[in-house]
């Protein structure tokens, strides 16, 4: 008892250990790397993965330590009473024990196979939840049930065909258990009654004979679960061994006077060599914004991850505050960063909460004060509990205006020197933009704003353009500029009002 609560104990906390570990590798993964797992293969590792590792801990770990010091007591004492005859009752073991390594080898590969495709399988649940408008906009229910049980069924192939491997071993397991009682009791009986051993001895045989063979086929089903938990532990360590985020342990105190953002002949190329900017540069200054426009597909996020950090250029510099993210530690260096994304990232939690992300530590008045900069103030008021109203999840109770007020009130109470926003208005109707670009022009008195946009009609709320294009980026102090603008001969935009690019 005592030892089966040390083992359950025991596996419970490194259990606990590895999920923190998992948790912490994912906060510190590069954006990168995290672009190489889906949700689903997440879910499984941090789910079904540790669980086998903690059923292997609490159950057969336990069993690999104790049962051979059992096996070879009873070896030791079965060869004092009549060695001869224990070798041979045991000529089965070496045999069995072939059999079982020989069946339990694909259990490892199916074991990571099925794990894979379950970890597809549950990205499409996890998507059926997050997609539903659109699968039921294009009638696409019987198209993702079918998926959805193709990959259940590879699932089920997978796990039957581990579970053959396993069933086989039990059936070894069951001759290892029953052949040597039955050698036992036919050749013992025999020479108890040559009188070459006596019928107390044979008993005590018998009797231990049971302690021999047991640990046998407890430590080979131990075998086929060691195989299951090699790919779990294989698919973690996987996880956990990324690579964090490199940056300077050293704190580098940010500098107030402009140029705030100094983006300085910067350098960046995709893995299959495609270029997004090659010896770009611009400043950013407090108190100005400035867009950064350009067709789809022209890197206009891949500034914004440039920017925020997440990717590293093969060359230049980019400095937030006089600093960049070589010269001081990452977390200070995003300090410097506030973000507003298309997606708004909003968490369980009541409106206060969401708003806090920005600054744990802020007053209700700080907070509130926010809100009121970034015009989220009226409609929280309006809502039935106020700021204490709860958000479902993905805030489902609001609109996307109201998430997107919320966001940049948290990034007004981070009190960052710089504000980033992508694709603000992409979703937006003509009064939530008008509400957006009334709370920039209150925040830009203390900060330098950067907003992505493909929308040639909201560049006439900013004090700087920046036209990404074929890997150069290209200035103006308007929108007219930019269009008088030529490179090489060639207008750089096209004319036309309001033209989305």
């Amino acid at each position: 008892m005592i030892g089966r609560y040390s083992s359950t104990m025991y596996a419970v906390k490194c259990t606990t250990k590895i999920r923190d570990e998992l948790v912490a590798s994912a906060a510190d993964m590069s954006i990168s790397r995290k672009g190489n797992y889906t949700s689903g293969h997440s879910s499984t590792v941090f789910s079904s993965d540790t669980s086998d590792v903690q059923e292997f801990l609490e159950i057969h770990l336990p069993n690999l330590i104790y049962q051979p010091l059992i096996f070879i007591s009873s070896l030791v004492y079965l060869s004092l009473i009549d060695w001869q005859f224990l070798l041979l009752v045991s000529f089965i073991v070496p045999l069995s024990s072939y059999a079982v390594q020989k069946i339990s080898k694909p259990i490892e590969r199916g074991t990571k196979e099925s794990q894979r495709v379950f970890g597809s399988a549950n990205s499409m649940v996890g998507d059926l939840y997050y997609g539903v408008k659109e699968i039921k906009n294009y009638n696409l229910a019987s198209y993702w049930i079918e998926r959805y049980k193709h990959l259940a069924e590879k699932v089920l192939i997978k796990q039957l065909a581990v579970s053959r491997s396993r069933s086989w071993i039990r059936g070894v397991t069951v001759a290892v258990q029953s052949i040597p009682f039955i050698i036992c009791l036919y050749f013992g009986g025999q020479r108890v009654l040559q009188g070459e051993m006596r019928v107390e001895d044979l008993l005590i045989f018998i009797y231990l004979l049971n302690y021999l063979v047991q640990p046998i086929t407890v430590i080979q089903s131990a075998a086929a679960q060691i195989q299951i938990t090699r790919a779990a532990v294989s698919r973690i360590f996987d996880m956990i061994a990324t690579v964090p985020e490199q940056g300077n342990k050293q704190v580098r105190k940010a500098i107030e006077s402009n140029p705030t953002v100094n983006f300085n002949n910067v350098t960046f190329s995709y893995e299959n060599g495609a270029e997004v900017t090659k010896s770009g540069s611009f400043i950013a200054n407090k108190g100005s914004i400035t867009a950064l426009c350009g067709a789809s597909g022209s890197g206009k996020s891949s500034i914004f991850n440039l920017l925020c950090g997440f990717i590293q250029p093969q060359s230049g510099k980019i400095q937030i505050a006089g600093r960049s993210i070589t010269e001081t530690s990452i977390e200070d260096y995003r300090n410097s960063i506030a973000i507003v994304t298309q997606e708004q990232f909003l968490i369980p939690g009541t409106i206060k909460d969401n708003i806090a992300l920005g600054d744990p530590d802020a007053s209700d008045k700080e907070i509130i004060e926010a809100a009121i900069i970034a015009g989220a103030d009226e409609f929280i008021q309006s809502l039935p509990y106020s700021y204490d109203t709860q958000i479902q999840e993905r805030g489902k109770n609001l609109s996307g205006g109201q998430m997107q007020r919320l966001a940049i009130a948290r990034a007004y109470l981070k009190k960052a020197p710089v504000l980033l926003l992508d694709e603000p208005s992409s979703a937006l109707d003509a009064q939530s933009e008008a509400s957006l670009w009334a709370a920039l022009a209150k925040m830009k008195e203390r900060m330098a704003i950067i907003v992505i946009t493909h929308h040639l009609s909201m560049l006439r709320h900013v004090d700087q353009v920046l036209y990404l294009n074929k890997g150069k980026l290209h200035q103006g102090k308007d929108l007219e500029g930019l269009k008088m603008k030529e490179v090489n001969g060639t207008m750089i935009l096209p004319s036309g009002e309001g033209m989305n690019i």
